[in-house]
């Protein structure tokens, strides 16, 4: 099936949209451009033709010909889709950018900017209050803000998500501008930052904001195999989680191949029957011309908007005969195992009228066809899929496991569910079991233990005989203790960040120590308190205040995540640790080798311009195929001893306190 036109990042491979570990064999692309080609010539050969009319004498101008846009590359079973038969236009994401100033830093930040950047800083700053009468920096200029050592003027970048609504949250990158002297953005707050189109370019025409981001900065406190500096951790490039907002306004639509408003009117009414008004008073799919329909995502797909365009792009047009076409697609997932993926969509775009169909293939013998029908069925809420996929969860390979458990996890209640997920929780495949702990926190599992720090993170506990320690990097940001009641070992001598924090304990018996001396005032703080994980991270957490004066030392999530990284690199804890995959540095990257074209803006006539956008499925190709790589090539012992790689290692002080002596036993 035909993928959006895409020109923002990579397009090219896809993924299996199954989700079970395989690549698609089909090279989808669309021929978008050549459409609008042809139509411009058509548009140019008639302005050509009245320009040589008008001028009286001459041959006759020639009769312009229409050019057609080329036929798709679609598979026959697949003609009757939407995205067969039109082009989706601004449903891609796309990567935004700007310059931003952090602030808070421990004297790390730089005054050193070059002159188009710092000229652009100070006009943007102006425009937006620093310096004037008003305000909390009255008092401080444009150009002493940027002169501030413990100020950092950085690159934002980010990916607003396909489809998104207005409002939409996400993650931003955050890292040191380009020729400035910025050597740790550790600890740094990102001021409110405009995010446009593209890459920033300080000397360039503005264009309009579609983003803005602010918040605290979390940088990665794992080895970068590749850094040069002295522990390998890059500080000058951070994230800030969630913190992006979407706040354009776009206009997503379907432009027609062929233009004809009785086809524009059957997709209209295909995607509205699809995709109802629900609490909205505005449908999905509204008519603007013959070759243009207007799209709003749906208020159930605020959360999820690229599944929304998958499931737009594979819905069928004609509407008179889903049964057929649900049997039809049922019929070829056998015999075309390379579609296994797109069929899957387009099962699920034919909704519940699918669901028979598909439980003739829940039990198949060959797994490829086997796992798209689960897939499908479970999307639709088939209670039947059940015991397939807690076979396939207890069973199946690493890749397949996974994506099982988090198909089981939108499934209804269930006792037996509930159990085999509790028994995964063992696993020795640490993906099973992160998996695992997201199904039965989804499922507001008793299990699962929580407790939020503020807006800082959030602290879930879950039962194991594997201990782990899990944090993510992107959206909300989270530490999962796995294990029963995880505690520090005694004794113990752990200390990180050229000595400023110390934990320790002499003997088997003693309490834990805690040491810290912070690095903007120098103030040391210490404790003793109970070799509880959960006290230890609760300690770090807390920030006295007036209203809960407990004492704490108001560590960030970053800070919180770079002292447990260290307590397990040391020994201070007997469990693995583990970080989520970082597929926004991955994406980013992709996306800035590949220009951009500006999203389009609707008019009251039509579209205007092309999109450039990032594919989806590239990017759930690059997480599948890293995570088949690591699952299949990998034992657990190579995975452990690769982890343990990335785990901040010692920075000895100058003159390190005495470690314990050696247990006598």
């Amino acid at each position: 099936m035909p993928s959006g036109a895409a020109v923002c990042t990579v397009g090219g491979a896809r993924a299996h949209p199954d989700g079970f570990g395989k690549q698609m064999n089909r090279n989808e692309r669309r021929a978008t451009s050549w459409a609008w080609v042809g139509r411009t010539c058509v548009l140019a050969a008639v302005l050509c033709a009245g320009a040589i009319g008008c001028q009286g004498g001459g041959k006759k101008p020639p009769r312009a010909r229409e050019v057609m846009a080329p036929a798709r590359d679609v598979p026959e079973v697949l003609r009757n889709t939407v995205g067969s038969q039109t082009s989706l236009i601004g449903m891609d994401p796309v990567v935004v950018s700007g310059y931003g100033l952090v602030v808070g830093l421990n004297g790390t930040g730089s005054r050193s900017v070059p002159l188009p950047i710092r000229t652009y800083m100070e006009r943007e700053m102006t425009r937006l209050g620093v310096g004037r009468e008003i305000g909390s920096l009255r008092d401080v200029s444009p150009s002493e803000l940027l002169d501030d050592p413990n100020t950092a003027v950085v690159v934002v970048e980010a990916i607003i998500p396909p489809a998104a609504p207005q409002g939409a949250k996400f993650d931003v990158r955050v890292r040191a501008a380009p020729g400035t002297a910025t050597t740790s953005l550790e600890g740094g707050t990102l001021y409110t930052t405009e995010l446009r189109l593209g890459a920033p370019d300080p000397t360039g025409p503005v264009t309009a904001v579609l983003a803005h981001a602010r918040g605290p900065i979390f940088i990665n406190p794992f080895i970068d195999p590749a850094s040069e500096s002295g522990d390998g951790v890059v500080r000058t490039i951070g994230r800030v989680l969630n913190g992006g907002t979407f706040t354009g306004a776009l206009n997503p639509a379907l432009v027609l191949d062929t233009p004809s408003h009785s086809r524009a009117r059957a997709i209209v009414d295909a995607v509205n029957t699809r995709f109802p008004q629900g609490t909205s008073r505005l449908p999905t799919a509204r008519g603007i011309s013959e070759d243009t329909i207007e799209i709003r995502t749906p208020d159930a797909y605020r959360e999820n908007t690229a599944e929304f365009v998958q499931l737009l792009r594979y819905c069928p047009v004609d509407q008179t005969a889903v049964r057929e076409w649900a049997r039809r697609y049922v019929e070829a997932l056998p015999e075309n195992p390379e579609l296994a993926g797109e069929l899957s969509w387009a099962l699920q775009a034919v909704g519940e009228l699918a669901v028979p169909y598909l439980r003739k293939l829940y039990d198949y013998v060959e797994p490829i066809p086997r796992l798209a029908a689960l897939r499908a069925g479970a999307r639709l809420g088939d209670m039947t899929t059940r015991p397939h996929l807690e076979e396939v969860a207890m069973n199946g390979t690493p890749a397949q496991r996974v994506d099982a458990i988090r198909l089981l996890q939108d499934l209804g209640p269930d006792p037996k569910t509930e159990r085999i997920l509790a028994d995964l929780l063992n696993s020795p495949q640490m993906d099973v079991r992160v998996a695992a702990y997201e199904a039965l926190a989804a499922r507001r599992s008793s299990l699962v233990t929580v407790r939020r720090f503020g807006e800082k993170f959030e602290l879930a506990t879950v039962p194991s005989s594997e201990s782990m320690i899990f944090v993510t990097q992107q959206k909300a940001p989270r530490i999962v203790l796995f294990g029963e009641k995880p505690s520090v070992n005694r004794p113990v001598f752990v200390e990180a960040w050229d000595g400023r924090f110390m934990v320790s304990s002499q003997t088997p018996t003693d309490q834990v120590r805690v040491f810290y001396r912070d690095y903007r005032s120098g103030r040391i703080t210490t404790a003793e308190l109970e070799p509880d994980l959960v006290k230890l991270i609760e300690y770090m957490a807390h920030e006295p205040t007036p209203e809960n004066p407990a004492p704490g030392l108001g560590f960030s999530y970053s800070e919180i995540v770079g002292a447990l990284a260290q307590i397990v690199d040391d020994g201070g804890v007997d469990a693995s640790f583990l970080p989520e995959v970082d597929v926004l540095a991955l994406e980013l990257q992709r996306g800035a080798q590949v220009p951009v074209v500006e999203r389009p803006e609707l008019s009251e006539s039509g579209p205007l311009d092309s999109l450039a956008g990032v594919s989806e499925a590239a990017t759930e190709s690059d997480r599948a195929g890293a995570e088949g790589e690591s699952d299949t090539k990998l034992s657990d012992e190579e995975r452990e001893r690769r982890r343990k790689r990335f785990v901040v290692p010692l920075t000895n002080p100058e003159a390190p306190p005495s470690k314990p002596p050696p247990n006598d036993g």
